[in-house]
């Protein structure tokens, strides 16, 4: 499962050059969006199964991100204030949402797995395009839970800090919401593109060296510096066969409508454009390389 939560920084080592331009508005099967997993990730991981439980606590019809709206949209209405218990319960449920949460970002920052490490420094990148840390993320949303805590109690509420009344001002206080998962692949290996013999080779090898390169990288937190950025030019490369398979060959029409529909949700989940998506996996790079090189000095 890919968690993507609430995923710029600006580096001094950007090397790509993946045609974006190619590709403004076409989705093509790399960074989140990749059908191959990586040992790490791999459905059934302890990862995965971590990663699963923190989003599963945010989704469903009994979660305390709905229980929330409909507690606000109540009051709003002219309702009576919410039951100290109800609100009692929703903060105990965003308590160990958050716990969850918090546990599986650690997991991800120190995996020594490029996959999971990846998916890391999208959240942070993200984060980063609305001056925003991870840290201020886990202030804020632990902020809502002692203020709630404090109404139950019928206590007085702690003062929140400048910055999260900076992100309640923008919206950007909840934090721990998520997209939904990927769980297709772009080809079913039926599309008409295969009745080509060269074209469906050329697919295949592409699919092929894209999986093994995704599970070299389980061992790219042992790699020196200098192996962890050959192994990002290595990604790249990868990407940029991706984009020109699917631009200069016309594959677009050929991917999966169920691949289309999951990442278009995907994307809608992350308030990300397709060509927001690719910048922000560019920045995301940048700030694995800028790691990288830190090590180097």
């Amino acid at each position: 499962m890919h968690p993507m939560l609430i995923l710029v920084l600006a580096s001094a080592f950007l090397t790509s050059t993946t045609p974006l331009a190619l590709y403004p508005s076409m989705i093509t099967p790399i960074g989140p969006f990749s059908p191959f997993r990586s040992p790490s990730c791999d459905f059934g991981s302890p990862l995965d199964a971590k990663m699963s439980d923190a989003i599963g606590s945010t989704q469903g019809d009994d979660n305390f991100y709905l229980e929330l709206q409909r507690m606000s949209l109540e009051f709003s209405s002219g309702g009576a204030p919410p039951a100290p218990e109800r609100v009692k319960e929703v903060a105990r449920k965003m308590d160990d949402s958050f716990n969850k949460y918090n546990d599986m970002i650690a997991r991800l920052s120190l995996s020594q797995d490029y996959q999971a490490l990846e998916y890391y420094s999208i959240t942070v990148s993200n984060l980063k395009r609305e001056d925003v840390t991870l840290s201020d993320i886990q202030e804020s949303v632990r902020w809502q839970i002692e203020s709630m805590n404090a109404y139950s109690e019928n206590r007085q509420p702690p003062m929140p800090s400048p910055k999260t009344i900076e992100m309640m001002e923008k919206k950007k206080g909840g934090g721990m919401g998520s997209p939904p998962a990927l769980v297709t692949s772009p080809f079913t290996g039926r599309e008409s593109c295969f009745d080509d013999p060269q074209l469906r080779e050329t697919i295949l090898k592409l699919q092929s060296d894209h999986e093994s390169l995704i599970r070299m990288g389980a061992g790219y937190g042992s790699f020196d510096p200098l192996g962890q950025l050959a192994y990002i030019d290595q990604i790249e490369k990868i990407e940029e066969r991706w984009a020109l398979l699917m631009t200069k060959l016309d594959l677009g029409s050929h991917i999966s409508r169920e691949f289309k529909d999951q990442t278009s949700a995907f994307l809608s989940g992350m308030g990300l454009t397709v060509r927001e998506f690719f910048e922000l996996l560019e920045e995301s790079k940048n700030w694995m390389r800028k790691r990288a090189e830190d090590q180097r000095i």
